[in-house]
């Protein structure tokens, strides 16, 4: 714990407990229960008197949660809870799967909460624990790459209150497949690390160690007490890790949403056999890999075995929008989202004017780690930037309309080609949130001054957007005049934050040889992120009183 520094981690705690400040403080619940009884009777008979129309709720666009997710949950629980398996849903339609339906998330290994606590307190913890949790491995992840604290912090902070997060936090299922990311890609450098330490250890050894020893050694399977204790101790870390790596991949996937956790399992498998590249191709790891990928498969058949079932006799695809349709991919003009995110309105304050679905587009990590990404993507010269930038771009390239992303639908790629590639923003806002922490890196560690290119490159998109506003230009379709205001109001606050980051940065440069100062703007640095992102949460995501969620009335009563 001494290597990881306590003070960026007990910052991270302390900004996921100001985001959640009015559920610990309040009494609040992240559930948009504020929905329920302002958009749904019979619950919003109970307020017709003093509120006619319903009472008033915050945002429109998350009513899926208390439609969807918290019920299926609810009824998997208390299925569990009589020790039934939560085979079958009998109040949708005339009957649907239950455990098929992967969004249940029946077989969730934090789903141990809801048999401690009350149900509405333990899936509030679980939506705390999607920021907080997914901050944590992140941190953990960076540190075993040897980047920065004060990087680390960024990066985490960055990918826990980023768009995506934010978007979809509320959900209960979606991050909480994304937040294993970091953990997965930590255990498997982690038995890279163990194994090439094992190996190296056992040819300085291996005149004093039996053929058999050695072979056992090498697989990771069998420990020896002939074994040297640094081999014995290597093992049994490889042996730790590969447990871990078993259980994040398959709680990812017991986590409830297949198409997040296709991604990831992609990611995830990219990044192993890249640092099976990098690392001499050893067939050893390969058989290892195998052999828990090969577990993780049997374990997991419980789930995925019926939730297969169910999408092949389904006739979902039927409604399905058509990839044709505007919004299936992120609009070219909704880029602009990455440095000015409410730029086309918000849905919390009823004027949203953009395409479709803000939910969809926003991928937002803040303004001043988009810089140091920006920085690291160009400047910052080694592998682990170019794979992170390759990442990115390929994902921004297969998110956007462009043609290589046209083709799964144009070739009909089953699973791709009933996917949204909007959700690709998971990977690409991990991406540069990883990035944007090796940029604070090696900003850091260098007295380079190329991190000018990337505050001259955002000052002219900013410029430009401030021309577009003020003008009123109509010619590129990216305003009309009636939301030429909101776009203007929405561009202050990004434009502020982004001159005082860039002001703080050179600061920085030119202060660097104080350690004092230096400290306090790396502090000034954090507080200005967490003002950035945490407002930007905020401002989307409902807290409601825990008595809006599902009242009882004199219809249910009676019924």
């Amino acid at each position: 714990m001494k290597k990881l520094n306590l003070l960026p981690l007990v910052l991270l705690f302390f900004i996921v407990f100001i985001f959640f400040r009015p559920f610990f403080l309040q009494g609040k619940l992240p559930i948009p229960s504020d929905t329920i009884i302002g958009l749904y009777h019979p619950f919003r008979d109970l307020y017709s008197k003093e509120y006619p129309n319903g009472i008033p709720f915050k945002n429109f666009l998350i009513t899926d949660p208390v439609r969807q997710q918290f019920p299926w949950r609810e009824l998997a629980i208390s299925m569990l809870k009589r020790f039934e398996l939560p085979l079958w849903n009998p109040y949708s339609f005339s009957g649907t799967p239950l455990l098929a339906n992967m969004q249940s998330a029946s077989f969730y290994p934090l789903n141990v909460l809801f048999f401690i606590l009350p149900f509405d307190i333990s899936w509030s913890i679980l939506i705390v624990l999607e920021l907080l949790l997914g901050g944590l491995f992140l941190y953990l992840y960076l540190n075993n790459l040897k980047i920065n604290k004060w990087a680390r912090l960024l990066g985490s902070i960055s990918f826990s209150f980023s768009g995506f997060f934010i978007a979809w936090m509320e959900w209960g299922t979606i991050l909480h497949v994304g937040m294993w990311l970091p953990l997965i890609l930590l255990s498997i450098d982690k038995i890279f690390f163990h194994y090439l330490r094992s190996r190296h250890s056992g040819e300085r050894s291996e005149s004093r160690i039996s053929f058999p020893a050695r072979f056992w050694t090498s697989s990771s399977t069998v420990l020896s007490s002939s074994l040297p204790k640094d081999q014995s101790d290597g093992v049994y870390r490889n042996l730790a890790w590969s447990l871990i790596f078993i259980f994040s991949l398959s709680s990812a996937l017991f986590a409830g949403h297949l198409q997040t956790f296709f991604y990831l399992f992609l990611f995830s498998t990219t990044y192993f056999f890249a640092r099976w590249i990098q690392f001499g191709w050893q067939k050893r790891t390969l058989f290892l890999f195998i052999i828990l990928n090969s577990l993780f498969i049997i374990f997991t058949s419980v789930q995925w075995m019926p939730t297969l079932q169910f999408i092949l006799e389904s006739a979902r695809s039927v409604d399905i929008p058509h990839w044709q349709k505007e919004g299936w991919f992120i609009p070219w003009q909704h880029l602009i989202q990455f440095i000015a995110p409410d730029f086309f309105g918000n849905p919390s304050t009823l004027n949203y004017w953009g395409v479709w679905n803000y939910g969809e587009f926003i991928g937002y990590i803040g303004i001043l780690p988009l810089m140091m990404a920006i920085f690291a993507l160009f400047f910052r010269h080694d592998k682990k930037t170019l794979f992170y930038g390759s990442i990115f771009f390929i994902s921004i390239i297969f998110s956007l309309p462009t043609i290589f992303a046209k083709l799964p639908y144009i070739l009909h790629i089953p699973l791709l080609s009933s996917a949204q590639p909007t959700r690709l923003l998971f990977i690409l806002d991990f991406s540069l949130a990883v990035l944007a922490a090796f940029g604070l890196d090696y900003f850091i560690r260098t007295k380079k001054r190329e991190i000018l290119y990337s505050l001259i490159f955002i000052s002219l998109i900013i410029v430009t957007l401030w021309v577009l506003v003020l003008s009123g230009n109509n010619i590129i379709k990216l305003i009309s005049l009636e939301n030429l205001s909101v776009a203007k109001n929405n561009l202050i606050l990004p434009t502020v934050l982004f001159i005082a980051s860039a002001s703080l940065l050179l600061f920085f440069r030119l202060l660097s040889k104080s350690k004092l100062l230096t400290l306090m703007i790396r502090i000034i640095i954090v507080a200005i992120i967490t003002f950035d992102l945490v407002r930007f949460g905020w401002k989307f995501t409902p807290f409601s009183p825990k008595e809006y969620l599902f009242p009882n009335t004199k219809a249910i009563e009676f019924l």
